[in-house]
């Protein structure tokens, strides 16, 4: 067994307010050849109920780009996809290379984030779930228990970059059109990059 390694002040920022929060909570040593166990705690920021799947990063399906939008709903959609284009498109490519030499292993499950509740911060002890991967639940936040695999060519003393995807949903908020009767949930993707130190002996 590795050496488990507590990183509470490592923090995977993601700049915008619906993307789900994701901290690592601890994880062993990254090792050629072998698996190792990552702790995840996702966070929902919204005031609606979130579902979230794990991908990896190849999964997440292209955007196909079409015309301008026509409506408030669509402008938005595109916007939070991060297709619309911008200064610095062109400089930051859209796809950058990703890690390979280590893999988590994306469960095929759905997960449901709570709602955002400020009062439930005070909150007794999370609760503790009796699935595999997830290890707690407590408000808008759950522990999960996942598996990270080295590839046996990893060269020791490199970074032990890792990555994985997520897709989550989104309710739009924006006061629905004279056409429109109700709120509109978006499917979103985005891709969180893991530094899990250095490949060790």
């Amino acid at each position: 067994m590795g050496h488990v390694h507590q990183n509470y002040k490592h923090n995977i920022n993601i700049f915008s307010y619906h993307v789900p929060e994701v901290k690592i909570i601890s994880y062993e040593s990254v090792k050629p050849g072998q698996t190792s166990a990552l702790l995840l705690k996702l966070t929902n920021p919204t005031a609606h109920e979130m579902q979230v799947r794990l991908l990896q990063p190849q999964d997440i399906p292209e955007v196909e780009e079409k015309e301008e939008p026509k409506s408030i709903e669509k402008s938005l959609e595109k916007s939070l996809n991060l297709e619309k284009d911008m200064s610095w498109s062109k400089v930051i490519e859209r796809k950058p290379a990703l890690p390979s030499a280590s893999k988590v292993v994306a469960p095929d499950a759905s997960l449901t984030l709570a709602q955002r509740d400020d009062a439930a911060e005070y909150d007794d002890d999370p609760q503790h779930d009796t699935s595999d991967i997830i290890l707690w639940r407590k408000s808008n936040k759950l522990a999960l228990r996942l598996q990270v695999m080295t590839d046996a060519n990893a060269e020791v003393g490199t970074p032990a970059l890792t990555a994985i995807a997520l897709q989550y949903s989104y309710r739009n908020t924006v006061p629905p059109s004279a056409t429109s009767a109700q709120h509109r949930d978006h499917t979103l993707y985005t891709t969180v990059l893991i530094d899990l130190g250095t490949v060790c002996e």
